[in-house]
């Protein structure tokens, strides 16, 4: 991506790649918040998988698992980063639920997350760090430092070919939304 040095060229963030393999968020910081393309969120309870199995049908959504997501979250806003964050949660117990109610309850993980992410001191980390580093740590999405602050877009995937997508179109629409088809 440096070498390329090209505007339309960017990295897109996925939470449960970086820390699934225990990956240091803190060189997140390090990112040009315009070469942030996206950021996609899912957390994942500790099983002991092979990551392939553990990534296709164990992601949750933030707070639901294990994983620092709130650490992850606390790096990509300090890179001063205000796109898009998206879930990317591959669940079989989702699949095979209600969308809407799937769709709800991402939504309000999204809003407990930024509420875990503005609270100062922070009252629940999952980083492993010490109190006083996380406290040093803490991130407010709303002080005027960090502005502007990451818009929270709802984004729902879901493999559907084109006879089972037309009839959420005017659902999606009148919510706001759009259905995309043809990647």
């Amino acid at each position: 991506m440096r070498r390329a040095d090209h505007k339309s060229i960017g990295i897109i963030l996925d939470s449960f790649h970086a820390l699934a393999p225990a990956f240091p968020v803190s060189a997140i910081q390090s990112i040009p918040a315009d070469r942030i393309f996206l950021v996609q969120l899912a957390d994942a309870p500790k099983l002991g998988l092979d990551v392939l199995s553990w990534s296709r049908h164990f992601r949750c959504f933030p707070g639901q698992g294990d994983l620092p997501v709130d650490a992850f979250m606390e790096a990509i806003v300090a890179t001063g980063y205000d796109g898009p964050l998206s879930l990317e949660i591959f669940n079989d117990q989702f699949r095979s639920g209600s969308a809407v109610r799937t769709a709800t309850d991402g939504l309000r993980s999204l809003i407990l997350l930024e509420d875990r992410l503005t609270r100062s001191p922070p009252t629940r980390r999952r980083s492993g760090c010490s109190q006083k580093r996380r406290a040093a740590a803490s991130v407010s999405l709303s002080s005027p430092s960090m502005k502007p602050r990451p818009r929270i877009y709802p984004l729902c995937s879901a493999s559907l070919d084109s006879a089972r997508l037309a009839p959420t179109a005017p659902k999606m629409s009148s919510a706001g939304r759009r259905a995309i088809s043809n990647w």
